[in-house]
């Protein structure tokens, strides 16, 4: 509940949000003749960041950790008569003064967030995170989707009320929008849009931009900020927004954008050019740093070199993770506090941007890859990530990692090629070592810790034809996936020992329990992580293209732990996750089932003892499929055909979910993934079944 001076400020909120500014001006200028903007210049012009007050509204304010948080509104402007206030988080270091000030934008589904600026504070910076969609995650004040609709209602009685962002006239909210036949990227005109014709003054990209811009002035008045020293950071929707607004304000010093801001392009045939990434890219003065993920949907990694090429600035630098979608790991995501570290405080020296060549003709018919790194660092690890998928969806891509080959004075890398009808694309990731560990913020507020980070060069593409002329010969056979994680080397990193799988928490690679030799997978759960839907570990499908095609099986060898077992769940799902079939559900005392139209009890195998699933899909049958369950000595413990709970379709992920109410432990080893023809019976692997006979 407020106190009494929160809800009295609320009362007079609410008043003023429903009436008119009698005779106010309007923020933006009339379109000349009717006729909309159609470039950046042209859409920005006659708008003053500056020239009209804030009018800031204070609605909770509180002390965090040694940090000054406040949850405030400030207003954008005046949109047909009626003012438009943005609420967002800030909060700096008690007592700090002249630090620099940083814009935190989130994304499309996300929330303005206090984790963010007190997270920020800790490490010297004065953070505002603007809640552009009307969202607020905070210690003390919480606005969600039931809250913020009740704002709009302005029922002041009801518990759920909380003042918020307020568009005014205008709509600028996202997930979802306020007026009905709004769509936030292009409102259609109408009574909730600037302009009565379609303009990019109409989307809500330009109108959150607008709020950023404001938000600028906000910090510059402020006497913890030195106002020379601002930056902005933000991901998905947020990079974009991030992306605009470096490129709209000159007052922006450093800009870190992840997983957007690089593909929403004047050329794309969706995009209106004033608001369209590439225009704005090209007006970036400040040095920037891009962070995009390889397999990022909304920001790609092929749209990178011609982003770079584009901005104002040579002061720039490039963080992909390997086969990760919107999001990253700690190593990675760092970069963004790092880089603001280096530009606007001056207390960190990043390394220089590392660079990959390809050299199509080569004695051995394979693509070799020379690379350059910069050496004034300690270089914990360099590695080339390949992938011959440019024709699939970004999520969808398989990067490969290149194989390292002597070569006098130069680090250069094999490239095996599974076809020499798809072109090349290859870049190169280097680790470095920062000497401590430092604590920073995530994309999603989330605090990463690390004591390394990446850096990575800009991907080359190499078109099909380049490959056939060359006379380059495909070595790699993709109708398998066989995995007995018998490589690894101690202290190695899994993410790149094993780029065919996504590791969470709780992941060792550990020598084989059960009196055998070679390496297993442990598996730790723990009721501190939070699974309901990320898996421990899943099989990167797009290694084995057929899975979703015809017909394939999947196998795995799993242990329970003896003393701590934890319960195991393998799930197969379609490409939107909604549909899917769970053969494979085993509980901590090793009991063994299926669940399809029905829950199936398959059979039992004590914790502490090897056993092997085998599941056979055909997508011209998916109405059900086949599971298999043997002991360690390839014993038959159970033979089914379970009918599906509807149709699943094609299948193209592969997760297993452990789940405990206490802290457990389970051992993974041999994930078998392949092709099985129409008419033939699938066979277990020739390796698999070598290693369970060599059991005891």
């Amino acid at each position: 509940m407020y106190d009494a001076r929160i809800m009295f400020l609320s009362i007079g909120l609410v008043l003023s949000m429903a009436s008119s500014l009698a005779g106010a001006e309007a923020t933006l200028p009339p379109l000349k003749d009717g006729i909309a903007p159609k470039t950046v210049e042209e859409a920005w012009t006659g708008f003053d960041p500056r020239k009209e007050p804030l009018d800031v509204e204070v609605l909770k304010e509180w002390e965090e950790d040694g940090v000054v948080v406040k949850v405030i509104r400030l207003r954008v402007g005046v949109f047909k008569g009626k003012k438009a206030m943005l609420a967002a988080v800030y909060g700096y270091p008690k007592g700090a003064e002249n630090l620099p000030g940083l814009v935190q934008i989130h994304g499309g589904g996300q929330s303005a967030q206090s984790s963010f600026v007190v997270k920020d504070a800790k490490n010297g910076y004065a953070t505002i995170s603007i809640a552009w969609a009307g969202r607020i995650i905070s210690t003390n004040y919480t606005v969600t989707n039931k809250e913020k609709e009740m704002f709009w209602t302005g029922n002041t009685e009801s518990p759920d009320y909380r003042v918020t962002t307020d568009w005014g006239a205008v709509d600028a909210y996202h997930h979802h929008c306020r007026f009905k036949g709004n769509n936030f990227v292009q409102n259609p005109p109408g009574e909730s849009t600037v302009d009565p014709v379609k303009s990019p003054r109409n989307s809500g990209w330009f109108l959150a931009t607008m709020g950023a811009r404001r938000a600028i002035t906000f910090l510059e008045r402020q006497a913890q900020v030195d106002p020379e020293r601002i930056g902005v950071y933000g991901m998905s929707m947020g990079g974009k927004l991030t992306v605009l607004t470096a490129g709209a304000d000159s007052r922006i010093k450093a800009a870190a954008p992840a997983c957007g801001g690089l593909s929403d392009r004047s050329t794309d045939g969706r995009t209106l050019a004033a608001v369209a990434d590439d225009k704005y890219l090209e007006r970036i003065t400040c040095p920037t740093i891009i962070m995009s993920p390889s397999n990022d949907f909304h920001s790609h990694i092929e749209d990178i070199p011609a982003s770079v090429e584009a901005l104002k600035t040579k002061h720039w630098r490039v963080v992909s993770s390997p086969n990760k979608n919107h999001g990253d790991r700690s190593e990675y995501s760092v970069g963004t506090r790092l880089w603001f570290d280096q530009v606007l405080k001056g207390s960190f020296a990043m390394a220089e941007t590392p660079t990959i060549k390809l050299t199509l003709n080569t004695p051995d018919n394979t693509p070799h890859a020379s690379v350059t790194s910069d050496p004034s660092q300690i270089i914990q690890s360099l590695n080339v990530y390949y992938t011959q998928d440019a024709g699939q969806p970004p999520a969808d891509r398989y990067w490969r990692l290149a194989k390292s080959i002597k070569k006098a004075g130069t680090r250069t890398f094999q490239l095996p090629l599974v076809s020499v009808d798809k072109p090349l694309w290859a870049y190169v990731d280097v680790q470095y070592a920062l000497g401590r560990t430092v604590e920073a913020v995530g994309y999603s507020g989330e605090k990463v810790t690390t004591d390394t980070y990446h850096l990575t060069s800009l991907v080359e593409m190499v078109p099909q034809e380049s490959l056939t002329a060359a006379g380059a010969v495909a070595t790699i056979d993709e109708s398998a996936l066989q995995e007995d994680f018998d490589g690894y080397q101690p202290g190695s990193d899994l993410h790149t020992a094993f780029p065919a799988f996504t590791f969470s928490d709780g992941i060792s690679c550990v020598a084989d329990p059960g009196f055998r030799p070679g390496m297993s997978l442990k598996l730790r759960d723990s009721p501190d992580f939070e699974h309901a839907w990320l898996p421990l570990l899943t099989v990167n499908t797009a290694i084995a293209p057929f899975i979703g095609t015809d017909k394939w099986t999947c196998s795995a060898d799993i242990m329970l732990d003896a003393k701590e077992p934890a319960p195991l769940t393998v799930e197969f799902r379609a490409k939107n996750h909604k549909k899917k079939f769970t053969p494979i559900v085993v509980d901590s005392a090793g009991a063994i089932s299926a669940r399809g139209k029905k829950t199936t009890q398959l059979c039992t195998v004590e914790p502490g003892a090897w056993w092997t699933f085998s599941v056979t899909y055909d997508l011209n049958q998916s109405e059900h499929f086949q599971v298999t369950i043997q002991d360690a000595k390839g014993s038959m413990l159970a033979e089914k055909t379970i009918a599906t709970q509807g149709e699943v379709g094609a299948v193209n992920w592969v997760g297993f979910i452990a789940h405990a109410k206490a802290a457990g432990s389970l051992y993974i080893d041999n994930v078998i993934l392949q092709e099985v023809a129409a008419t033939a019976a699938p066979a277990p692997a020739p390796e698999a079944a070598k290693q369970r006979a060599a059991r005891p």
